[in-house]
Parts: C-alpha cells; sequence; structure tokens
C-alpha cells in the first residue's frame, strides 16, 4: 500500500527535545536536514540503503526559506542567533564538514531579529551583484522588514532597510533579475523587480516601480495558492 513505509524506508534523526525537522536542502549527494537544533546529513543509495548522521547538535534552522547554497561559502542558512554557513566536502572525501558563523561582523544588527517571526523570513543569491539577501523582521513586526545582505565575493555586509518583501526569488534565465512579492498590499502590491537606480533625473524625481494587477488569494479556493510563473506585460514611454 503506498500509505505504508517499510521499516527500511524510516530514518529517526536526533532526539525529539532537539525540535522538529524544520527544513531540507538536497546538495551533491546527500540531503542536509535541519532541526530546530541539529543538522543531520542523509546519504546512501537505494542498493545499500540510506543512514543519517550527525553533523552539529548547537546549531539548527530556523528559517526554511533561507537556506541556500553560496558559491564559496557553501551552504548558508539563518539560525535563531545569527547567519551560519555549512563549509566542507558534505562527503567522505577527508574534508570535514563544520558550521561556521558568518554574522559576526553584524552582531548588532542580529540583535534587532524577532526569533519568534524568523518562519517569514526568506533568503536566496542574487548572482548577478555577488550577494546573499536575507529578509527578516525586526523587533515588534511580524513581517520582514530588514534585509541582510552579505556580499560573498568579499565577505562583508550591509543592508536595507523597508523593503516589503514576502517573498523572493532569482530569474533563472540569463538576465537573473531579483523578484519579490510584497506583503504590503495596501501601498505596494504585486511583484517588484529590484534595480540599482537614482532618487532623480536631472533635477526631475523619479519612482521607479514595477507592479502586478492585485491578486486576491486571501479567500475562497485560491487561499492556498502558490504561484510558480507569471506572464508579464510591459509598456514603455519617454526617452531613455
Amino acid at each position: 500500500h503506498p500509505e505504508v513505509f517499510p521499516p527500511d524506508n524510516l530514518l529517526d534523526l536526533g532526539a525529539a527535545n532537539l525540535g522538529p525537522v524544520t527544513g531540507m536542502f538536497p546538495t551533491r549527494n546527500a540531503l542536509v536536514v535541519f532541526k530546530a537544533q541539529g543538522i543531520y546529513l542523509i546519504k546512501g543509495d537505494p542498493v545499500n540503503g540510506f543512514s543519517a548522521q550527525t553533523l552539529t547538535r548547537d546549531v539548527g534552522c530556523n528559517a526554511p526559506n533561507s537556506i541556500c547554497e553560496v558559491p564559496g561559502a557553501g551552504l548558508v542558512f539563518l539560525a535563531s542567533d545569527g547567519v551560519y554557513a555549512l563549509q566542507g566536502s558534505l562527503e567522505n572525501e577527508g574534508m570535514a564538514t563544520s558550521e561556521i558563523r558568518l554574522s559576526t561582523p553584524i552582531s548588532e544588527l542580529m540583535k534587532r531579529l524577532n526569533r519568534s517571526a524568523l518562519l517569514n523570513a526568506f533568503g536566496v543569491v542574487y548572482h548577478r551583484a555577488k550577494e546573499v539577501w536575507f529578509a527578516v523582521p525586526t523587533i515588534g513586526s511580524d513581517v520582514n522588514n530588514l534585509v541582510l545582505v552579505y556580499h560573498y565575493d568579499v565577505a562583508a555586509w550591509s543592508y536595507r532597510e523597508n523593503l516589503p518583501i514576502g517573498c523572493m526569488l532569482e530569474t533563472h534565465d540569463h538576465r537573473g533579475y531579483l523578484v519579490f512579492g510584497s506583503h504590503d498590499a495596501t501601498n505596494h502590491p504585486g511583484l517588484h523587480v529590484y534595480s540599482e537606480g537614482w532618487a532623480d533625473k536631472d533635477g526631475t524625481a523619479i519612482t521607479p516601480l514595477y507592479e502586478t494587477a492585485h491578486l486576491d488569494l486571501g479567500a475562497g479556493l485560491v487561499r492556498t495558492a502558490r504561484p510558480r510563473h507569471a506572464w508579464t506585460y510591459s509598456v514603455g514611454h519617454g526617452n531613455t
């Protein structure tokens, strides 16, 4: 029966007091499993079977949508006390896998995080700018209102405020745009494309904006919808 799992298909991951499974991420030839307090590696194959290996019980992931693979840094994720990276081969290649805290230089900023709302945090790699964005909620807010930016080519941090990022992704075409969906349905609804720009042009104020028609997915049968694709229609006007 499809709802019955053979004993060999069940894997126990750590003790119950380490919290529930909070995220999973496939990388190389393994599956990394995160708990609230612990990280595990599942390896194997269908012939010889699979096994779970404990990587650490000292740190876990509290924001499953923050997990992303960063060039030169490893598997990066947001924990309750900072941003961490798993470095190493994740395989038996003589290189030990260990976790390092990337957010040590911005420890004061990390104190502003609302840890009870980290489930809403989001992370994405923006390859065009060689940046990793972490949209996080701060104390007093249950929505993301602060963006922590890790510049992975120079291992430095910056931050941006008041971007209403509810979710975000990088487009998988040659342009590699960073697109985010707004959690502010009143002032900035829809989808937005991030771009570097200026507040004025020859003394004339400009307000670049990219948004969709508002789609109310909070009612009726579509309240659980999770869009993956959208067609866009663009109109350009003015010179340059």
